[in-house]
């Protein structure tokens, strides 16, 4: 496959150029596989217009396809605090273009990124994002919830809308929270305190 046709994709309002070997490009994702097969324009000309795309995103992609990891693109140092964005858009970008799981590709980028960065490059939205196009037992999934603990605290609650909003993130996020706490002081509602003697219990 090394010595494939190169495929023109044009990326994003600005039409961003780039040259994507066919052969892998379609391999790995039934969507560029569908575009540039049979007689269509795409495939009759080698040339794809993706007018609404990222072109951050397709470069991700592009190097995904390329050398089969995003580790050299997925950077702090070509970033900046843009390198959580750009790991959590090459996700969701991937599921819509059936490349199947990348999570773990993902996943090796986005937590030293999530640690360097801190709460400069992380927000809520991400949360949404990434439990919309993950498994339910997906690493990712526990990977934002504890960022979302870290940055937010058990009982700020800084993300209470997602909590709210985002499908299996309450509870991702009770059990992680019990799993980081090692002592807690908690009030009973049904406990009855005797005269003189607090109504809280010690787990």
């Amino acid at each position: 496959m090394n010595k494939s046709p190169l495929v023109d994709i044009f990326v994003g309002p600005e039409k961003k150029h780039f040259s994507v070997p066919q052969d892998l490009l379609t391999h790995l994702s039934p969507y560029f596989d569908a575009a540039f097969s049979g007689n269509y324009k795409e495939g009759i000309t080698s040339s794809l217009d993706l007018d609404e795309d990222n072109r951050g995103d397709f470069e991700v992609l592009q190097d995904f396809v390329v050398n089969g990891n995003v580790l050299d693109i997925l950077t702090v140092d070509k970033w900046g605090d843009e390198v959580v964005e750009r790991c959590i858009g090459f996700l969701v970008y991937a599921n819509k273009c059936l490349l199947g799981p990348v999570d773990e590709h993902v996943y090796e980028p986005l937590r030293p990124a999530l640690v360097s960065r801190g709460s400069k490059g992380f927000r809520g939205a991400h949360t949404e994002r990434v439990f919309g196009v993950t498994a339910k037992d997906s690493s990712l999934r526990g990977l934002i919830t504890h960022t979302a603990l870290s940055f937010g605290g058990a009982r700020k609650g800084t993300y209470r809308e997602q909590e709210l909003k985002v499908d299996g993130f309450a509870a991702e996020l009770l059990r992680l929270t019990r799993e980081c706490v090692t002592h807690i002081t908690w009030n009973d509602p049904l406990r009855v305190p005797k005269p003189g003697k607090p109504s809280n219990r010690r787990d």
